[in-house]
């Protein structure tokens, strides 16, 4: 799925993620990355994992993204 690098380039993080979540679903189900449509077969098992490891770590991005500008906002209080 070349739309991940695209949003990792863009940073654009919680689309990252759902799209790596969208990417384990379709492997899991056997739509992509397998010789046969199927329930968790054991061929396209590892990309199930490698695209949930992807999720993840756009998630774990994500978070201090969110709330970076509360942050900001409660320095600038601080301050004043």
């Amino acid at each position: 799925m070349g739309g991940i690098a695209i949003f990792a380039i863009t940073d654009k993080p919680l689309r990252g993620a759902i799209a790596g979540a969208a990417g384990a679903a379709l492997s899991l189900f056997g739509i992509i990355h397998s010789p046969t449509v199927g329930f968790a077969l054991d061929s396209s098992m590892q990309f199930v994992y490698s695209y949930l490891m992807v999720a993840a770590i756009f998630a774990d991005k994500y978070m201090p993204d969110k709330n970076a500008p509360l942050a900001k906002l409660q320095e600038k209080d601080a301050k004043a």
